[in-house]
């Protein structure tokens, strides 16, 4: 391999690795902004959930022989859907009130169109959020046979402050992973397309010093055959040890050239 090829590879090389370093720092970076982007916006939207409930009707949380979650008894929580549907519209993000256990409302539909009621609160929100009153955030939850971001916040009695439910914002992760994925093609086209134009640059720029080497090679090939009429070293005008290298060469050869007319002379 010719050492402008030579160096060429070592520059694609480390430049690869840089490329790919950088850009896994970079989609880390980016991903953990989103999810915590995500998650603040998801907790946000569930406190927002939490006092459009607290700000309806009066009195305590209770299950009512009719089978409805009322507040008191003016504000029918498993019959009323604005407050999850007009956040819906507002901000994309489905909202899901757990009575106990159960899910009585929600804005989440199922692939027929209807209210997917049949929810029931996991393992991890029984046991952190319904037992111990802690908020929770999923980066990645099943929600009805799709995977989802949620930030579950618990529900308090007005009354006495004992936990009767939770509240659960939730998006689909398809959103945020088409801007990762959208990051991500962004980021390797922006760095193919640097590659390319430093590459191109690098090469320019190496083939102007093998030039002068080359150059050398053949005016030291031809002065070691008694050819003294090449002058292209001349020309050349770098300013580093590349051009003191043909400066010197040059100088060499026309040394010896004068030294063999000499010579020849004094015969």
């Amino acid at each position: 391999m010719k050492f402008k090829q030579k160096m060429f590879a070592l520059y694609c090389s480390s430049m690869l690795i840089f490329g790919i370093l950088m850009l896994s720092v970079g989609l880390f970076q980016f991903e953990n902004g989103m999810y915590k982007e995500t998650k603040n916006s998801l907790k946000s939207s569930a406190l927002a959930a939490m006092n459009l409930y607290n700000s309806q009707g009066y009195g305590d949380y209770a299950l009512k022989a009719d089978g409805n979650v009322w507040r008191g008894m003016n504000f029918n929580i498993s019959a009323e859907t604005s407050v999850v549907d007009d956040l819906k519209a507002q901000t994309g993000i489905d909202t899901t009130f757990f009575f106990g256990e159960n899910a009585v409302m929600t804005s989440i539909l199922s692939d027929n169109g209807q209210r997917w009621y049949g929810m029931k609160a996991g393992e991890n929100i029984t046991n952190y959020t319904l037992m111990q009153g802690a908020q929770l955030w999923y980066k990645n939850i099943e929600i009805d046979k799709k995977m989802c971001h949620a930030y579950i916040i618990p529900i308090l009695q007005p009354g006495d402050g004992t936990v009767v439910g939770a509240l659960m914002a939730s998006v689909s992760t398809q959103e945020i992973d088409g801007i990762i994925r959208q990051y991500i093609i962004i980021s390797i086209m922006i760095a193919v397309v640097i590659l390319i134009l430093v590459g191109g640059f690098i090469f320019w720029y190496i083939g102007g010093l093998t030039k002068v080497l080359h150059d050398v090679r053949r005016v030291l090939s031809q002065v070691s055959n008694g050819e003294f009429s090449d002058q292209r070293l001349i020309k050349i005008k770098h300013a580093d040890e590349f051009g003191d290298l043909a400066s010197s060469t040059e100088r060499l050869r026309i040394k010896i050239y004068d030294i063999l007319n000499n010579l020849q002379s004094v015969r």
